[in-house]
């Protein structure tokens, strides 16, 4: 979650722990565990904009309605994006 290359939520949202320079862009993720089930915490990593047309965050599990995509692949594998919503449902 705060590797550059696979995602970077820190560069938008606030983490559990995470000191010195903290992003506001998008909520903290401190709580999303108590706030949201793993099948809305699943949706929001695969492709946020299904449950919020508007959002500025990148879909990390499909590349369909993309422009410009150097490749039709996912950011994130099926198993990366499992971790990330383990670790999200981690914290109450």
């Amino acid at each position: 979650m705060t590797d550059k290359s696979l995602g970077n939520c820190w560069a938008c949202h606030g983490l559990p722990g995470q000191q010195g320079l903290i992003s506001n862009l998008g909520p903290p993720l401190a709580g999303a565990g108590s706030r949201l089930s793993l099948q809305q915490l699943t949706q929001w990593v695969v492709d946020a904009r299904q449950m919020n047309p508007q959002t500025l965050m990148p879909p990390f599990g499909v590349s369909t309605g993309l422009q410009r995509v150097s490749t039709q692949q996912s950011l994130l594998t099926p198993d990366q994006i499992q971790q990330v919503v383990n670790t999200l449902a981690s914290w109450r």
